[in-house]
Protein backbone atom coordinates (compact mmCIF):
# COMPACT_ATOMS: atom_id res chain seq x y z
CA UNK A 1 0.00 0.00 0.00
CA UNK A 2 1.45 3.54 -0.65
CA UNK A 3 0.99 5.87 1.24
CA UNK A 4 0.92 9.87 1.09
CA UNK A 5 4.42 10.56 1.24
CA UNK A 6 4.67 7.60 -1.27
CA UNK A 7 2.92 10.10 -3.71
CA UNK A 8 4.08 13.44 -2.91
CA UNK A 9 7.88 11.65 -3.85
CA UNK A 10 6.39 10.05 -7.10
CA UNK A 11 5.37 13.66 -7.87
CA UNK A 12 8.33 15.70 -7.19
CA UNK A 13 10.20 12.92 -8.99
CA UNK A 14 8.18 13.45 -12.25
CA UNK A 15 8.28 17.34 -11.74
CA UNK A 16 12.09 16.83 -11.59
CA UNK A 17 12.13 15.05 -14.52
CA UNK A 18 9.72 17.30 -16.35
CA UNK A 19 12.14 20.15 -15.65
CA UNK A 20 14.85 18.19 -16.82
CA UNK A 21 13.30 17.34 -20.15
CA UNK A 22 12.41 21.11 -20.91
CA UNK A 23 16.51 21.41 -19.80
CA UNK A 24 17.62 19.17 -22.24
CA UNK A 25 14.96 20.74 -25.26
CA UNK A 26 16.20 24.13 -24.69
CA UNK A 27 19.94 22.51 -25.09
CA UNK A 28 20.78 23.20 -21.34
CA UNK A 29 22.45 20.03 -20.71
CA UNK A 30 25.98 20.36 -22.17
CA UNK A 31 29.39 18.90 -21.56
CA UNK A 32 28.77 17.01 -18.91
CA UNK A 33 24.91 16.05 -19.53
CA UNK A 34 23.77 18.32 -16.58
CA UNK A 35 22.36 20.98 -16.18
CA UNK A 36 23.98 23.56 -12.95
CA UNK A 37 22.03 24.21 -10.13
CA UNK A 38 22.63 27.89 -10.99
CA UNK A 39 20.59 27.29 -14.11
CA UNK A 40 18.10 24.97 -12.52
CA UNK A 41 16.95 28.05 -10.88
CA UNK A 42 17.48 30.42 -13.25
CA UNK A 43 14.66 28.78 -15.57
CA UNK A 44 12.60 28.46 -12.87
CA UNK A 45 12.85 31.81 -12.08
CA UNK A 46 11.94 32.83 -15.45
CA UNK A 47 8.83 30.45 -15.19
CA UNK A 48 7.52 31.86 -11.69
CA UNK A 49 7.75 35.31 -12.70
CA UNK A 50 5.86 34.39 -15.82
CA UNK A 51 3.06 32.30 -14.06
CA UNK A 52 2.95 35.35 -11.29
CA UNK A 53 2.15 37.89 -14.12
CA UNK A 54 -0.08 35.65 -15.59
CA UNK A 55 -2.24 35.49 -12.57
CA UNK A 56 -1.90 39.12 -12.02
CA UNK A 57 -0.39 38.72 -8.59
CA UNK A 58 2.34 40.94 -7.80
CA UNK A 59 5.99 40.08 -5.77
CA UNK A 60 5.00 41.47 -2.19
CA UNK A 61 1.39 39.54 -2.47
CA UNK A 62 2.63 36.44 -3.83
CA UNK A 63 5.46 36.94 -1.08
CA UNK A 64 2.97 37.50 1.54
CA UNK A 65 0.91 34.63 0.59
CA UNK A 66 4.24 32.35 1.00
CA UNK A 67 5.63 33.42 4.50
CA UNK A 68 8.88 35.08 2.38
CA UNK A 69 9.78 38.72 1.68
CA UNK A 70 9.58 40.37 -1.29
CA UNK A 71 13.20 39.88 -1.79
CA UNK A 72 13.11 36.69 -1.65
CA UNK A 73 10.75 36.65 -4.73
CA UNK A 74 12.85 38.84 -6.37
CA UNK A 75 15.90 36.87 -5.69
CA UNK A 76 14.28 33.58 -6.99
CA UNK A 77 12.46 35.12 -9.98
CA UNK A 78 16.01 36.00 -10.85
CA UNK A 79 17.88 32.64 -10.09
CA UNK A 80 20.10 33.91 -7.08
CA UNK A 81 17.89 31.35 -4.67
CA UNK A 82 16.06 28.01 -4.93
CA UNK A 83 13.09 27.07 -3.55
CA UNK A 84 12.35 24.86 -1.12
CA UNK A 85 9.84 22.01 -2.60
CA UNK A 86 6.71 23.16 0.41
CA UNK A 87 7.34 26.58 -0.77
CA UNK A 88 7.14 25.18 -4.48
CA UNK A 89 3.70 23.75 -3.31
CA UNK A 90 2.68 26.58 -1.83
CA UNK A 91 3.46 28.85 -5.14
CA UNK A 92 1.86 26.58 -7.72
CA UNK A 93 -1.48 26.51 -5.19
CA UNK A 94 -1.75 30.12 -5.40
CA UNK A 95 -0.70 30.65 -9.20
CA UNK A 96 -3.48 28.21 -9.78
CA UNK A 97 -1.10 25.68 -11.61
CA UNK A 98 0.34 22.47 -11.05
CA UNK A 99 3.82 22.12 -9.76
CA UNK A 100 4.67 20.25 -13.23
CA UNK A 101 3.10 23.09 -14.99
Amino acid sequence: MFTKQTYICAHVLVCLVDIAVDLLHDGAFRGSGLATREEVCRRFGVLLSRRRGEANISQAALAKAVGLSRTSITNIERGRQPVNIHTLYSMADILGVEVGD
